[in-house]
């Protein structure tokens, strides 16, 4: 007796060492290399696991023929599927997922025989083997079970099934949802048979308890493994190997009984399991599990004290009821009415989210294994149900921040990037794509200096990546090397490193500010400074200069009336520069206001021109502008436009060229057009001529002056009026500048 005591205790001991190492490699060994020879594999997995699950399910199979007690047929069913996923694993080892999957869902499914095993064991009352029919449920159970493992097996390897494990990122969500419930369909069997063996002392079934637990702990290890080989995968493998040998063990323990008491092996199996409603009871009430089940007529016939925790209904109140009156919300009914009668067709463990209804009318989302089988068994339905709410709430809570960022990312003006370590793109919002000039499709998983060449901005990157800290820059040029056409461009970035839990740089986001246009006014701005003050220079000192030599009295009154001229022309050429600017604040300030009254288009063209002759070098003027029509329009902002017309004519036509004012009526507008014969304007010009700032080549080769106002002030006060202004010329034969004005004489309301 003692050497057995020391035995048990001894035996617990991988448990806590395998704990141990889980903890380790986890949290402060972080071993990352793998090794998976597959010859090696093979070999172990048929050794401890297949070989001893084998051995298990076949005295298992016996004994069941000699007592009929279906727990023993159940827990062979489960020790055939679990060895046979094992081998079929070890042979597709070469493909991940598919061993993966089939040696996850086979734990699945034998973790479910194992339950109904327990569940049979511990709650009738009466012994089991009046229940069985031989041969032929044994060989149903058994059947089922290498059909179930191969069919997955087949399925798997054809790609058809959904992926369980990908190489070097681990297992996804689905087959955690498989391993969780495994781990706790396997934990509910150890300890539910721990509790028979408190009962019975069987040593059998201490060492299968200890097994199965083992192999709980084993699968929840193998949910860590990030690649078959690596060390925690060993460690789940080696894991199972020992709970195969305590299956081989258990199984020793019996046939050294059987010999002791000079009987056969059958005979002391059916001694394992004392049949009791008090055993289930115990079993039920000891699971933090929801359990229920239904008997043939689909009401519920079990209903344990964790379901009556999670779902507020007692167990006098459950059992007799439909679950799907009592718990399900009328809404969802019909659906699970047909999951129901889909599993009984496939006899099947089926896992789902459901939402489920409570007593005090509130509703709560669940993880619902429904285990279904046929038979002559009171019970053909259980049902295993998880509380998922805290899952739930994180994952909206997670859904809604995500849903937030991506709303904030995409209606910033802020164009945003998130880049892996090796600067690939991981993410990027709306604005970033569509100035990068590409689609998101080219941008995907590419790296960005790829498609953005830069050597200096690789080098900002590096240096980034390698020390941890950010980098900012103001206004750094950049030249898209795919997308010369558009020059030179300006940028305000920032990088931010990413960490990681060591401190590593594990992603980077790149946040940029497109500044071109910024920068392209203030280098507009600092030329108009510059240009606004040679423009005013130069007749202001033309100004200053006559009147300071027209004090001499030593000349005559003639060369006194020239330098009154020059005064004048100065100080008209000022009050241009000025009202040009002041109308243009006024529009850019939205204070522009029309005084319209009549005005006589003919009368205003000949004061425009008469004011503008002495700026002539020689040009012809020809008035073809009729007294008729009348305009209703503010003079002063008309005038200021045909005199901008008048000057640019004046300086841009030869000495003796003819300068044409004309007018005529275009249904219910004016036409109202200025025309030299100058040098004309190139195509190229003609498309910014109407902008603010910009004169023409011609103008900038001849230094004629101005600050490339007067047009763009012709056109906010022309379409202030709601006309139009546009021009027409040929290189080299002159430009013709028109204008419409309504002539609506009635003046605005107020």
């Amino acid at each position: 007796m003692s050497t057995w005591l020391s035995a048990r205790r001894l035996a617990v001991a991988p448990l806590i060492l395998i704990l141990i190492l889980l903890l380790l490699e986890l949290y402060v060994l972080d071993i990352r290399g793998a090794s998976n020879p597959r010859w090696l594999f093979l070999l172990l997995n048929t050794t401890f696991v297949a070989l001893a699950s084998f051995v298990a399910a076949y005295l298992t199979a016996q004994a069941y023929l000699v007592t009929r007690q279906m727990q023993l047929a159940w827990i062979g069913g489960g020790l055939l599927a679990f060895g046979l996923a094992t081998l079929l694993s070890a042979l597709a080892s070469i493909d991940q997922n598919t061993a993966v999957t089939v040696s996850n869902t086979g734990a699945l499914l034998s973790s479910l025989f194992y339950l109904g095993g327990c569940l049979r064991a511990l709650v009738w009352s009466q012994p089991f083997g009046t229940e069985g029919r031989g041969l032929l449920s044994m060989t149903f159970i058994y059947g089922a079970a290498v059909a179930v493992v191969l069919l997955l097996f087949l399925l798997s390897s054809e790609g058809i099934t959904p992926s369980f494990f990908v190489p070097g990122e681990g297992g996804t969500a689905l087959r955690q949802v498989v391993i969780n419930t495994t781990v706790a369909l396997f934990a509910v069997s150890g300890f539910s048979t721990l509790i028979v063996f408190r009962r019975s002392g069987t040593a059998f079934l201490y060492w299968f308890a200890l097994g199965l637990l083992l192999i709980a702990l084993s699968l929840f290890t193998a949910g860590y493994a990030k690649t078959l080989g690596d060390p925690v995968s060993w460690l789940a493998r080696s894991t199972q190997y020992i709970a195969g040998i305590y299956f081989l063990i258990g199984v020793a323990t019996i046939v050294r009984e059987a010999r002791d008491r000079k009987t056969n092996f059958a005979k002391v199996a059916s001694t394992m399991f004392p049949a009791s409603a008090q055993s289930y009871k115990l079993l039920v009430d000891t699971t933090a599990e929801a359990m229920m089940a239904l008997n043939r007529e689909g009401r519920i016939a079990l209903w344990n004290p964790s379901a009556e925790k999670l779902l507020g209904f007692s167990e006098r109140e459950a059992i007799g009821s439909f679950p799907e009156n009592l718990i399900i919300p009328e809404r969802h009914r019909n659906d699970v009415r047909e999951w129901i009668k889909e599993a009984e067709i496939r006899s099947s463990a089926d896992v789902r989210e459901l939402t489920l209804k409570r007593r005090d009318g509130g509703e709560i989302p669940a993880e619902v294994t429904l285990s279904t089988r046929t038979g002559h068994s009171t019970w053909l339905r259980a049902f295993v149900v998880r509380d998922i709410s805290e899952r739930k709430q994180s994952e909206q809570a997670q859904a809604r921040q995500r849903q937030i960022t991506e709303t904030v990312m995409d209606n910033t003006e802020a164009q945003i990037a998130y880049l892996d370590k090796n600067f690939k793109f991981l993410m990027a919002n709306k604005a970033y794509v569509e100035g990068s000039g590409h689609t998101w499709g080219e941008l995907a998983g590419r790296n960005h200096f790829e498609i953005f060449p830069d050597a200096e901005n690789q080098a900002i990157f590096e240096w980034v990546r390698a020390t941890g800290e950010p980098a900012s820059f103001k206004d750094k040029p950049f030249e898209f090397a795919h997308q010369p056409w558009r020059g030179v461009t300006y940028w305000d970035w920032t990088l931010v490193p990413i960490k990681d839990a060591e401190g590593s740089v594990s992603a980077i986001v790149l946040s940029l500010i497109d500044t071109t246009e910024r920068k392209k006014l203030d280098i507009l701005k600092d030329e108009f400074i510059s240009m606004v003050s040679h423009e005013l220079r130069t007749p202001l000192t033309i100004v200053m200069g006559a009147l300071y030599t027209s004090q001499s009295e030593e000349l005559a009154t003639e060369q006194k009336q020239a330098l009154m001229r020059d005064a004048l022309w100065g100080t008209e050429q000022l009050g241009q520069i000025l009202d040009n600017l002041l109308e243009l604040s006024r529009a850019r300030a939205d204070r522009l206001t029309l005084n319209k009254e009549p005005v006589n288009i003919a009368e205003l063209a000949r004061a425009v021109v008469t004011r503008l002759q002495y700026k002539s070098t020689g040009q012809r003027f020809v008035m073809d502008v009729p007294t008729e029509p009348a305009l209703n329009a503010d003079p002063v902002r008309i005038e200021l436009v045909l005199r901008n017309l008048v000057d640019n004519a004046i300086k841009y036509s030869p000495r003796g060229g003819q300068v044409r004012v004309f007018a005529r009526r275009d249904g219910e507008n004016v036409v109202v057009g200025v025309s030299d014969e100058g040098v004309g304007i190139s195509p190229e010009d003609q498309a910014k001529l109407f902008t603010r700032f910009q004169r023409l080549e011609e103008s900038v080769r001849t230094r004629t002056e101005g600050i490339g106002l007067g047009l763009s002030v012709c056109r906010t006060l022309v379409e202030a009026h709601g006309g139009r202004i546009w021009v027409e010329s040929t290189p080299g034969q002159g430009s013709t500048f028109s204008f419409t004005i309504p002539m609506n004489m009635q003046p605005p309301a107020g």
